[in-house]
């Protein structure tokens, strides 16, 4: 298939449904990857959890609104972890509170991981990775989805009000609200590695992509 046939995949799909006003759903941001690749809205805070007691945005969120969840993960005290934030935004802050009070990890961090996995898939992929690696992407991404995972932790919640604006459309304000999720990473490694190795394609992958598949094993967690 030509690398330019149109694919809409999982993180993608996560967030098309971020409509300002619609009912809370989970919202994963794809990593950054560098402002003159990835066109951002102008985004001013207005308000916080924090601001009414006099502190400011604690620092976990200062570095994912900077850096992504790797940002994150730069912080002694996550430095042994790896860090997911799930966001989700809109005018409605009862529901978006109901959204974050009600998130687990049980329930919603398998997409985070999924999303993270395809990322890493994506990212690295000289081709589509379902031309790379055949039946192997697709099998894998799903099984991501599914799984259930051990020693993931919801960490902290907190709220930001925006206003933001995009080229030739008026300012708008809304809630963004986030969830940290932080896993050591020794433990989440260990999942995974099994995750990889009972994928197993239904039907039999060609030469290079069976190479492609080796080669994902052996280097996964490089830059994961």
């Amino acid at each position: 298939m030509s690398k330019t046939s149109p694919r809409i995949f999982l993180a993608g799909m996560t967030v098309f449904f971020a409509c300002l006003g619609e009912p809370a759903k989970i919202i994963i941001r794809p990593e950054p990857i560098g402002p003159s690749e990835l066109p951002r809205e102008k985004q001013v805070i207005l308000d916080h959890q924090n601001a009414a007691m006099g502190r400011e945005i604690p620092e976990w969120l200062t570095r994912f609104l900077d850096q992504g969840n790797r940002g994150v993960e730069t912080l002694e005290y996550y430095g042994d972890s790896y860090a997911f934030v799930a966001e989700n935004w809109g005018t409605n802050f009862k529901a978006l509170g109901h959204w974050s009070e009600g998130f687990t990890t049980a329930q919603d961090f398998p997409r985070l991981a999924a999303v993270r996995i395809e990322d890493r898939l994506l990212r690295t992929a000289s081709l589509y990775p379902d031309d790379e690696y055949g039946e192997f992407f697709e099998i894998l991404v799903k099984k991501a989805s599914d799984m259930v995972y051990t020693g993931a932790v919801k960490e902290d919640t907190f709220w930001v009000k925006q206003r933001y604006s995009k080229e030739n459309s008026p300012d708008r304000e809304r809630y963004v609200f986030f969830v940290l999720v932080t896993v050591k990473k020794s433990e989440l490694q260990a999942q995974i590695q099994g995750l990889l190795a009972e994928t197993k394609p239904i039907n039999p992958p060609a030469r290079e992509q069976a190479a492609a598949i080796n080669r994902l094993k052996e280097t996964f967690f490089e830059g994961f």
